[in-house]
């Protein structure tokens, strides 16, 4: 009978559900200033590449983001210690909401300039944060692809459901 309700369910094409599974949440920023028009494109496919990664990014604007972290202004945040990217995320109810990942992006194909920093590992509550920064030289339509696959490696470090 539980043979035939597995077989049942796989020629439906229904995915089997494990306890715990679930999408990642991933807080995406894009934080080049809007000047080159080539960002919002470069900036829509890490969004879309994490997207389809088993994730669910959820994005907040540049401003909000630095006001949050209490940043003038971006040029820096490469050197930003991992308590200053977590500090930029949303809260609700004056804590930080559960992320997995907070990915802030920097793309600016028009002047050369790729960096990303990724935080993971839900910090805080607990765990050890993991910070990786990523620069890449130029802007190419292949440094942007394997930017995208380090940003998503990144953000899933330390992922548990």
């Amino acid at each position: 009978m539980i043979r035939a309700l597995l077989v049942l369910g796989l020629w439906l094409g229904v995915a089997p559900a494990y306890a715990g599974d679930r999408e990642a949440d991933i807080l995406v920023v894009r934080l080049d200033d809007g000047a080159d028009p080539a960002s919002k494109g470069c900036f829509g496919r890490v969004r879309a590449a994490i997207a389809g990664a088993y994730a669910k990014p959820v994005s907040v604007t540049r401003e909000a983001f630095l006001k949050a972290a209490g940043a003038e202004a971006a040029d820096d945040f490469l050197s930003w210690p991992v308590e200053k990217i977590w500090s930029g995320a949303p809260k609700a109810r004056g804590e930080v909401q559960g992320w997995d990942a907070i990915v802030v992006v920097d793309c600016r194909p028009g002047t050369g300039r790729l960096h990303a920093v990724v935080a993971t590992s839900n910090y805080p509550p607990g765990g050890s944060p993991n910070l990786v920064r990523l620069v890449v030289p130029g802007a190419s339509a292949a440094a942007q692809k394997w930017l995208i696959a380090q940003v998503i490696e990144a953000a899933w470090l330390d992922f548990s459901p």
